[in-house]
C-alpha cells in the first residue's frame, strides 16, 4: 500500500495511468463512457486547504482532475485572504470544487437544512464564480442518515452511483484493508477513491498522532486548535479503519498470521490444541470440551501462528448477539510476549464488526486474568456469587 507522502501519491497515480485507468472527477461517476478501468479521485478538504494545495498540484502536472469537497464550517476559512487564495487555486488548476457539508452545523427540520444547504451552496458558488454540482457529507458517523445522498445534486454515495464503484478511503492516516492493490490485477474495475490530502504531507511521520500535532495542529488557526486536541484523536482511536490498518502491520511485525477455526481444521490440530491446555492448568479442557458444539462456535474461535506454528487459540461461542470467550490460552513459553493481546484484538475488532461487544466469565481465584482483561477495557457487568465468579463485558 502507498505511504502517506507526495511522492507515493504521485507514484500511485502514474501507475494507475500505466495501468490504462481514466483518472476521473467524481461527477463522471453515472457517465457511461468511462473506460473499464476508472478511478474517480475525491478529496474531502476536513483539516487544511493550504495543505491540499500541493496534492492538486501534483494531479494536474499529470493533466488529471480530480474532485475537492470544501467544509465551510470547519477549521480552515475560505473566506479570508488566504483561504480563498488556496481554494482559487484548485479552481486555477482545473479541479471540480463539491461542498462538504456538516450536518452537525444544520437545524433540525428537513425544510430548514435544505434552505441551509442551499445557501452553503450558493456561498461556494460566489466565491469561485462557477456552478457546484457534487456535495457530499462531513463525518457521516454522527448521525443516522444523509439526508442529500439521494437529491439532485450528484452525490458519491448515492445507492445508484455508489454501487458501482469498490469504494477505498485513507480516513485517519489509515487503509482499511488491501483492496486498491486489487484494481491492477483486475481486467475491469470502478474504484472510487478518497483521499484527505492534508494527511500525505511527511511520510517521514509514521505515527498519526504525532503527525496531527506536527503537521496539521502548526497549520490551522488557534481556535480550532481544541477540535485537534481534544475530539478529532478520539475519533481516530476509535475509527475502524484504523483499527484494521494498525492491526495488520501488527501481524507483519510479528509474522504472525491469525485464522478462524472450523471445526475440521480443530480435528486436524487437535494434538497442539490439546498440548497448550495441558500447560494451562486453569483451564483443564480435554478434547471433549474443545469440541464441543456451542453457537457458532466454528465461525468465532481463531488460532494464532507466528512463522506458521501455532501459539494460541481461542475458543468462543455467540451469546445474545455478544462474541462470548470460553477460553483463551497461550503457548507457554510465548506468554506475556503480547501474544494474548494480538489474538483478542481479533476478537474485538470481529466483535464490533458484527456484533454487540465480547463477554466472559472470570473465576474470582483468577486474579491475573481478571487483571489482564481490565487492561484490555473489560468493565464487570455482573457477579455470580453462587459460582464466585463474574461477568465481564467489552464495548467500544
Amino acid at each position: 500500500m502507498p505511504a502517506f507522502s507526495l511522492a507515493a501519491y504521485s507514484a500511485l497515480l502514474d501507475r494507475m495511468l500505466e495501468a490504462g485507468a481514466d483518472l476521473l472527477p467524481v461527477t463522471s461517476m453515472g457517465k457511461s463512457e468511462c473506460v473499464p478501468k476508472t478511478v474517480f479521485l475525491r478529496h474531502d478538504i476536513d483539516f487544511s486547504l493550504e495543505l491540499c494545495v500541493p496534492m492538486a498540484e501534483v494531479e494536474a502536472s499529470k493533466g488529471i482532475k480530480a474532485t475537492y469537497y470544501i467544509l465551510l464550517n470547519g477549521p480552515y476559512s475560505v473566506d479570508d485572504k488566504n483561504g480563498r487564495r488556496h481554494l482559487l487555486r484548485l479552481v486555477e488548476l482545473g479541479h471540480e470544487i463539491g461542498l462538504h457539508y456538516d450536518l452537525k452545523n444544520y437545524p433540525d427540520q428537513s425544510n430548514e437544512q435544505k434552505l441551509k444547504l442551499e445557501s452553503e451552496i450558493e456561498h461556494l458558488e460566489h466565491l469561485i464564480e462557477q456552478k457546484i454540482p457534487t456535495i457530499t457529507m462531513h463525518e457521516p458517523h454522527r448521525t443516522a442518515g444523509d439526508p442529500f445522498k439521494e437529491g439532485p445534486w450528484i452525490h458519491p454515495h448515492n445507492p445508484i452511483l455508489f454501487n458501482t464503484v469498490r469504494y477505498v478511503s485513507d480516513s485517519c492516516r489509515a487503509w482499511r484493508d488491501e483492496s486498491l492493490l486489487e484494481f491492477f490485477s483486475r481486467e475491469e474495475d470502478r474504484l472510487l477513491f478518497l483521499t484527505h490530502p492534508e494527511l500525505w504531507m511527511n511520510d517521514n511521520i509514521k505515527d498519526r498522532f504525532a503527525y496531527l500535532e506536527q503537521v496539521v495542529i502548526p497549520s490551522i488557526p488557534q481556535e480550532a486548535h481544541a477540535y485537534f486536541t481534544d475530539e478529532v484523536p478520539l475519533i481516530w482511536k476509535r475509527h475502524l479503519g484504523s483499527w484494521l490498518h494498525d492491526f495488520r502491520e501488527l501481524l507483519a511485525d510479528r509474522k504472525s498470521s491469525i485464522s478462524w477455526l472450523s471445526k475440521e481444521q480443530t480435528t486436524e490440530r487437535l494434538p497442539e490444541i490439546l498440548s497448550l491446555f495441558e500447560e494451562t492448568p486453569e483451564l483443564p479442557w480435554t478434547k471433549k470440551e474443545i469440541m464441543m458444539d456451542v453457537p457458532q462456535k466454528w465461525l468465532v474461535s481463531a488460532a494464532l501462528f507466528e512463522e506458521h506454528v501455532l501459539r494460541a487459540v481461542s475458543f468462543n461461542s455467540v451469546q445474545d448477539n455478544f462474541l462470548y470467550i470460553h477460553a483463551i490460552v497461550v503457548d507457554k513459553n510465548h506468554r506475556r510476549k503480547g501474544v494474548g493481546n494480538v489474538l483478542l484484538r481479533q476478537l474485538q475488532i470481529r466483535a464490533r464488526t458484527d456484533f454487540e461487544g465480547i463477554r466472559l466469565r472470570v473465576h474470582d481465584t483468577n486474579v491475573g486474568a481478571r487483571k489482564w482483561y481490565e487492561q484490555q477495557g473489560f468493565q464487570e457487568v455482573a457477579k455470580e456469587a453462587d459460582e464466585e465468579q463474574s461477568v465481564l463485558e467489552w464495548k467500544l
